[in-house]
């Protein structure tokens, strides 16, 4: 009894630490939603519903990738795309970039997201930091589970809110490249599960460990299904918005949107702890974070949390999707050639 239980905490802690990992930023804002599935598509469904499946099968593969493989920290994520010690300098180095990049986009989510409440966006983006900071050099990594039970939360707020939204205008028509959207997107969120992941993984609880990452692929395509549906709704009304969702939330359905910012605001929170102890232990030089590290991270990303979050998202996410579908290459090919 007793092993079961601990490989069901097991295929929790990995299911919210997938969560936690990918909602941060423009997900849960709804940021990215827009960008790369309204605007272009409207929310057809048949994007969300590959969305879904890509996220539930794309993580369980990365975490039999990671086990596999017996990667055990950031560190040695290079490993599972290249063999030659140049290779993998080189791809570790492109995942340090992206990870700072989007502790930027944190920041400035936290920022638009404290602004929507009349304060100054800088205001948002420095208490966040300060927040980050404090539990990391606390000592605390990133409680993965309570962030997935946070994402629970925020998914059934959206679907309750959904049931009450305005029915979106049938799908239009796509040109091919917006018809790429969905496996872009999918493709640089799986990414940041290679924050989480290494640490996670437990190669006795194989099953487990499986499970919980499809268990959290599945919450995930369910938000990003309810939210590009709930926006659908309201296009008009949140196109230019910094954060979408808390607009669209707001319009259709008033007393769940006031639960909207802190539930998102811890989610964004909690997925910068991940990011910052991350990136402090490289800084660090595999030491535990302390203050000279913490700060190396923490104050290039408040500068570039200073662009607005609508072109942070716009600019960076985009990149970095087409340079993880050459990851995902590599990660197949050595797959199927040893």
């Amino acid at each position: 009894m007793f092993r079961g239980l601990r490989r069901a905490q097991t295929a929790l802690m990995i299911a919210g630490g997938y969560i936690g990992a990918a909602v941060g930023g423009g997900f849960a804002t709804g940021r990215e939603l827009l960008h790369f599935f309204l605007e272009p598509t409207r929310g057809t469904p048949v994007f969300l519903t590959f969305t879904t499946a890509a996220f539930i099968t794309g993580g369980a593969l990365l975490m039999n990738a990671v086990i596999r493989s017996n990667v055990r920290s950031q560190r040695e994520v290079g490993a599972l795309f290249c063999v030659s010690r140049g290779g993998r300098s080189l791809i570790d180095a492109v995942l340090v970039v992206f990870f700072w990049a989007v502790l930027a986009v944190v920041l400035s989510a936290a920022g638009a997201l404290i602004a929507a409440e009349g304060v100054s966006a800088p205001v948002g983006s420095a208490a966040a930091a300060a927040i980050i900071c404090g539990v990391v050099l606390g000592g605390r990594r990133t409680t993965a589970l309570v962030n997935g039970l946070l994402v629970v939360a925020l998914v059934m707020t959206i679907l309750r809110a959904h049931l009450s939204a305005p029915q979106p205008a049938a799908a239009v028509l796509v040109e091919w490249p917006a018809t790429l959207n969905p496996v872009l997107y999918t493709s640089y969120n799986l990414l940041f599960v290679l924050a989480v992941f290494p640490g996670l993984a437990r190669r006795e609880r194989w099953w487990a460990c499986v499970l919980g990452a499809g268990l959290g692929g599945l919450f995930l395509g369910l938000m990003c299904a309810a939210a590009s549906l709930v926006m659908a709704g309201v296009y008009r009304h949140v196109a230019g918005a910094p954060v979408p969702l808390q607009v669209a939330l707001a319009l259709v359905a008033p007393a769940l949107g006031g639960a909207y910012p802190v539930i998102a605001g811890l989610a964004l929170i909690t997925t910068g702890i991940a990011l910052m102890h991350g990136l402090a232990h490289r800084v660090g030089g595999g030491r535990e974070p302390d203050l000279r590290s913490v700060l190396t991270v923490i104050l290039p990303a408040m500068a570039g949390s200073q662009v607005p979050l609508t072109e942070l998202v716009a600019t960076v996410y985009p990149a970095m999707a087409w340079i993880s579908l050459f990851l995902w290459g590599q990660l197949a090919r050595r797959a199927l050639s040893g």
